[in-house]
Order: C-alpha cells, then structure tokens, then sequence
C-alpha cells in the first residue's frame, strides 16, 4: 500500500473536520509511521495535499483540533505565529488551570496579601514553595496574567 492509501484508510470524514482514527501521541495528534520515522498526520495532510513543508514550517489548524487533517483547516505558520494564533484563541492554560501550577489561583491571592506582614523565608513553606518563587509571584515576574489588578 502507498503511503497515501495508508494514510486515508486511517481517516474519518465528517461534516467539518477529517478525523484522523489512527495512533494518537500524548498531545492528541495523529501520528502515522514513514520510512522515515514518524510523522504527524497533520504534516502528512499538508504534505499529500501541498508538497513539501519549508524547513522551521509548522503545519497549524484553523479548528483548533489536533486530530483534524483536514486540507482546507489546515495552514503554515512559523512557531512565532503559531503561538499567536494559540493565544488570540485563547487557547494556553494560564495560573492555576496550568498543568505545572503549585498553586491555585487563591492562593497566590492570599500569598500576595500576606506578603506585607511576613518575610519571603516564612511564606515559602507556608505554601510548599521556594523563596525564589515567592519573590518572584510577589514580584510580578510570574502568574502576571492572572492578577493584574485595576
């Protein structure tokens, strides 16, 4: 089988969105296995579809969903514009809702509050976090977004 009929078998067609229906990788995206290695399936929609991506191109969705191969959903973008188009859409995690996040937004309230009647050294292990951090949510240097107040 061509890697084109492969790569059709694996794919859902719907109303809006081409559903890619093979192997997923931790992100959601459609993976499928090349000569080369593996590919993402979106890169391979563009690819059948386009030709060849230019090197430090990467293959964005206009829907948003990471299993869309879709030709028409699909565009170029460098990583620049793809992480502009992530955040116009409102699409990053932010604060508390962030994967990473120590915190809950509450309590970077609360540690922001409480930051005018303790030093750094005695809230870090109030909140299970080092001093360094401490300073820099106190200091505005991270959570910005979150808490910027009128």
């Amino acid at each position: 089988m061509s890697i084109e009929e492969r790569f059709f078998a694996k794919v859902k067609i719907t109303q809006t969105c081409h559903l890619w229906t093979g192997w997923l990788d931790k992100n959601g995206c459609g993976q499928i296995h090349t000569r080369g290695g593996h590919v993402r399936a979106p890169r391979m929609a563009w690819m059948i579809h386009n030709g060849e991506i230019p090197d430090g191109m990467l293959v964005c969705h206009t829907c948003d969903n990471p299993t869309c191969v879709n030709p028409e959903h699909l565009f170029l973008g460098t990583p620049k514009t793809n992480m502009e188009d992530r955040d116009n859409k409102s699409r990053q995690c932010q604060g508390g809702d962030h994967h990473k996040s120590k915190l809950t937004d509450e309590q970077v309230i609360r540690l922001k509050e409480l930051r005018s009647y303790y030093m750094l050294k005695e809230l870090a292990p109030q909140f299970g976090i080092s001093v360094a951090q401490v300073s820099s949510i106190c200091n505005g240097r991270s959570r910005k977004a979150s808490f910027q107040r009128n």
